[in-house]
């Protein structure tokens, strides 16, 4: 579909899928593990099997007017504090509350899923053994009870808590974020055989800042919390995720045509290619989805994106 050919209502489409595009993270297949010769072993394995995109903002209010409108939820009929709850236009970029089953219902209506804890774990410490996303050293770089600012606040605020190999923004503090399994937290672990529990990671405005992961002798422990998947909580939020293969064979075709849609896959692109393992991965797999019969002019611009001189090759 050509952009100058789409009606107003395509046209924002089109826009729309280019917005979601450039807000996401690219994460390579990487073999991981946090604590090598840790007790619980398999916990510490935060390997990435299959390349993913996932969300390098948290799930914002303003999303959740794009994709919901009006919908009435539960969380309408809850007496939330002022400061917390509304869809006032300065609070549209702070992250949108909901429980786990609203999270998974937003996910899969955008072609993506809640990633599981060890895809969470590996991507906020970049796959570099770092007890914050932004380095091993604790600071005042995310939004928790510590600075005392007692609210979300817009996604993205906090440059020097990002977590540098992938661009992602709050993976501490601001929301609690869902993950699709229960981990093992600071505190006790209890098994859930009846599957009505999941976990939340990464603190909240409302918790204090903690390492995303801890080794107590040769246990590892995770910045976890164990929670009703109903649950409904001003600090639970959430960051989706998608197997990168099949989401941008999907999507690509839904970025439009013309010179400015190639402009902004390009810069994505460019963007991605920034660490070398990650391009190499991206190369492998647009190579193979490209010798696909019918391949969307989309990803031809990535891979044009992996080449151009003025990216970082």
């Amino acid at each position: 579909m050509l952009a100058g050919a789409c009606a107003p209502g395509e046209a924002a489409a089109v826009t729309r899928e280019l917005y979601e595009l450039e807000r996401l993270a690219f994460v390579p297949p990487v073999p991981f593990k946090l604590v090598l010769g840790a007790r619980n072993d398999s916990d510490g394995d935060c390997s990435i099997k299959r390349a993913i995109v996932m969300d390098r903002f948290e799930f914002t209010r303003r999303d959740l007017r794009h994709y919901w409108g009006d919908r009435v939820r539960v969380a309408d009929h809850v007496e939330w504090s002022e400061e917390l709850s509304g869809y006032a236009e300065d609070r549209l970029d702070w992250p949108a509350y909901m429980s786990y089953y609203e999270a998974e219902e937003l996910a899969f209506q955008r072609g993506m899923r809640i990633p599981f804890a060890k895809e969470w774990i590996h991507v906020a410490v970049g796959h570099k053994r770092m007890r914050y996303p932004w380095g091993s050293k604790a600071g005042r770089f995310a939004n928790t009870i510590d600075i005392s600012v007692n609210r979300p606040v817009p996604v993205g605020t906090f440059e020097n808590g990002r977590v540098d190999l992938f661009g992602c923004y709050d993976m501490l503090g601001n929301v609690w974020e869902w993950v699709a399994d229960e981990v093992r937290s600071f505190r006790t672990y209890f098994k859930d055989v009846f599957g009505e529990h999941t976990s939340v990671m990464g603190g909240g405005y409302e918790s204090t800042l903690a390492r995303v992961y801890l080794l107590v002798g040769r246990n590892l422990a995770f910045n976890a919390r164990r929670v009703r998947k109903g649950t409904l909580n001003p600090a639970y939020g959430a960051r989706m995720c998608a197997d990168a293969g099949p989401y941008l064979w999907k999507q690509a075709f839904r970025w439009g045509s013309g010179e400015e849609a190639r402009r902004r896959v390009i810069g994505v692109a460019r963007r991605w290619a920034e660490d070398s393992v990650a391009r190499d991965a991206l190369r492998s797999l647009l190579s193979e989805l490209l010798e696909r019969p019918g391949a969307p002019e989309g990803l031809f611009w990535l891979r044009e994106g992996l080449f151009d001189p003025d990216s970082r090759s």
